[in-house]
C-alpha cells in the first residue's frame, strides 16, 4: 500500500501499523494511498522497512530523517540478508517525539522492545519475529489458522474419545444390567425348583403320614 506521509514526499514503506484505525473491507480495497489528515487520517503508529541491495542508505540514513516530525512514533529497519554474513546490526530502530529521534537500544539477545506493539522484535533467520514481554512468539496469521487448526482437531479428537468412553460405560452397564438380569432369573428358577422340591418332600410327608394312619387301623 502507498502511503502519502506529507504534500510533498510520498512514502512507500513496506510495512505500516495504525493503531485505531478501523476500515471495511471496501475500504481496504479501494485505498491505494493514504494522505495524513489527522484526526480522520493519522499517520501510522509504525513503519517498518525491509533493506536491501539498493536502499541501506535510504533505508538507515534518509528514512530517518524524512519520518521526524509527520507523527509516526517508531522506525524500524531489518536486514535479513546478513543472516549470511558474520557481525553487524541487521536490526535499528528508532522512537520519535516529535521531530525528536532516539534510538531504540537493543537488549543482551539483540532485541528491540516496541513500545507501541507491546512487543520485542526478534531477528530469527530471514523473518524479523515478534514476542510479547515473556518471550512469548506473536503468530503469524498462517501460524494462528494452524494453531486453531490443530486445536479443533484436539477437541474433535477430545470428543470422540468421551463418546468412545460413554459408549463403552453404557455397553459395560448394558452387560452388568444383562448379568443381574440374569442372575435375578436364575435367582428366581432356583427359587422355583426349591419350591417344588419342597411341595414334593410335603406331599410325600403327606403320603407317608396317610400309609402310617391306614396301617394303624388295620392293626
Amino acid at each position: 500500500m502507498a502511503a502519502w506521509f506529507c504534500m510533498e514526499y510520498p512514502r512507500t514503506p513496506d510495512i505500516l501499523v495504525f493503531k485505531g484505525v478501523a476500515l471495511t473491507l471496501a475500504q481496504q480495497r479501494k485505498i491505494r494511498s493514504w494522505r495524513i489528515l489527522p484526526p480522520e487520517k493519522p499517520a501510522p503508529s509504525v513503519v517498518f522497512e525491509v533493506i536491501s541491495d539498493n536502499s541501506p542508505a535510504r533505508d538507515l540514513v534518509d528514512n530517518p530523517v524524512d519520518y521526524a516530525g509527520t507523527g509516526i512514533r517508531e522506525y524500524f529497519c531489518y536486514d535479513p540478508r546478513m543472516i549470511r554474513k558474520k557481525g553487524g546490526d541487521r536490526l535499528h530502530g528508532l522512537h520519535y517525539s516529535g521531530s525528536d529521534a532516539e534510538a531504540i537500544e537493543p537488549d543482551a539477545k539483540g532485541r528491540l522492545w516496541s513500545q507501541e506493539l507491546e512487543s520485542w522484535l526478534v531477528p530469527n533467520g530471514l523473518m524479523l519475529r515478534l514476542t510479547d514481554a515473556a518471550g512469548k512468539p506473536r503468530l503469524t496469521k498462517a501460524e494462528a489458522e494452524e494453531r486453531q487448526a490443530a486445536q479443533a482437531r484436539r477437541e474433535a479428537e477430545r470428543e470422540r474419545a468421551e463418546k468412545q468412553a460413554a459408549e463403552e460405560r453404557e455397553r459395560v452397564a448394558r452387560a452388568e444390567a444383562a448379568r443381574a438380569e440374569n442372575e435375578a432369573a436364575q435367582a428366581r428358577d432356583e427359587a422355583a425348583r426349591e419350591r417344588e422340591e419342597n411341595e414334593r418332600l410335603r406331599a410325600l410327608l403327606r403320603s407317608f403320614g396317610r400309609d402310617i394312619s391306614n396301617s394303624v387301623k388295620d392293626m
